[in-house]
């Protein structure tokens, strides 16, 4: 019954989220500890950050750029190296919600991108604490990139029209936290909750300039802005990992202070 309950909470964070990096830790268990064949495992993960702490800014470009509701959905291959590091991969889409201040004019560009093409690579370790096999730290590092073709422009309040281009992004992670390993051998089931800091940051620049055509302005051709970017957040995370069947696992995680995220995701280990 206990199980049971757990994968119907689980179940339910992960499909009703509305879920730049990914989980810090998904899933947080050096695969080669956790099943008895290869050690590689396919995971589906949604990842929902809801805002950063900091804009992302360039003293000669965009200033006060402002990343929102950016959701990405991708698919993962977890590789078990050892029995202390998963090595990952990861590919998907994403969406967001882009705005800055056009520096050289002053005027505020609202950014309308159409969901493009995520893709990543990290590494994460576990490794045991005080000679017990319940308490242990771990690590996560991760970089990833993204591109979304711009679908419309809004500058200074004025739609445009005849538009093009395209913004990339590029984002990364680094974590370290804590796990607490409860076996729960009547219910066959494991669950590692864990908790730790990460710092988090992310580039995002045009990489196909602006074109565009607004009353106000009239015919813009080729309008580039370099990169804007924050490198200096970071915060607490929250997460747990459990496996509810020798093969299966669910995970979710909470980021709070440096972004309001949250990621949720299945492994199936082979």
């Amino acid at each position: 019954m206990i199980k049971a309950a757990l994968t119907v909470l689980l179940i339910s964070l992960l499909m009703c989220t509305s879920a730049f990096a990914g989980g810090s830790g998904n899933c947080v268990q050096p695969l080669k500890t956790t099943t008895d064949d290869l050690g590689v495992g396919g995971a589906f993960e949604y990842n929902y950050v809801h805002k950063r702490m900091n804009d992302l800014n360039n003293k000669k470009g965009p200033k006060s750029m402002k990343i929102e509701h950016l959701n990405q959905v991708y698919g993962k291959v977890i590789f078990g190296a050892y029995d202390d590091f998963n090595i990952y991969g990861k590919i998907g889409g994403c969406n967001y919600d882009l705005e800055f201040v056009d520096r050289a004019q002053d005027a505020k560009m609202e950014i309308d991108l159409k969901s493009g093409i995520y893709t990543g690579a990290g590494i994460n370790g576990l490794f045991p604490l005080m000679d017990t096999d319940n308490l242990s730290i771990g690590f996560d590092v991760q970089g990833n990139f993204f591109y979304n073709d711009v679908k419309g422009i809004t500058r200074s309040g004025q739609s445009g029209t005849a538009i093009d281009g395209a913004f990339y992004g590029i984002d990364g992670q680094e974590s370290v936290y804590l796990t607490y390993k409860f076996d729960i051998d009547e219910i066959e089931t494991l669950i590692v909750p864990y908790m730790g800091v990460y710092h988090s940051w992310i580039i995002v620049g045009t990489a196909e300039a602006l074109t565009y055509e607004t009353p106000k302005t009239g015919y813009v051709d080729k309008e580039h802005f370099q990169a804007a970017f924050d490198v200096a957040s970071f915060g607490l995370l929250l997460g747990v990992d459990v496996d509810i069947a020798k093969y299966v696992n669910l995970n979710v995680e909470g980021r709070f202070i440096g972004e309001t995220a949250i990621t949720t995701g299945a492994t199936i280990k082979f």
